[in-house]
């Protein structure tokens, strides 16, 4: 597939990004390329919104990060 993480959608081309996985970032993946729990990186992508978006809750930017996902390659199945 692209040049993305199938996790996240964050721009793999990125050297920033990159982990040893062809499909997760270093935000989304470990050292080794293993997917990190689905909780975890639904946090981080909530935290990132909350940084873009004033004034939105927590929990809001939690609801966000969870729709997000369930359109991306690796949690769409879930």
């Amino acid at each position: 597939m692209g040049q993305y993480c199938h996790s996240c959608g964050g721009p793999l081309a990125d050297p920033n990004l990159k982990r040893p996985s062809d499909q997760f970032c270093r935000y989304c993946a470990d050292s080794h390329g293993n997917l990190y729990p689905e909780e975890r990186v639904q946090v981080g992508i909530a935290q990132w919104l909350m940084t873009w978006q004033p004034g939105i809750t927590e929990r809001e930017a939690r609801e966000r990060a969870a729709h997000y996902m369930r359109a991306m390659p690796a949690w769409a199945e879930k």
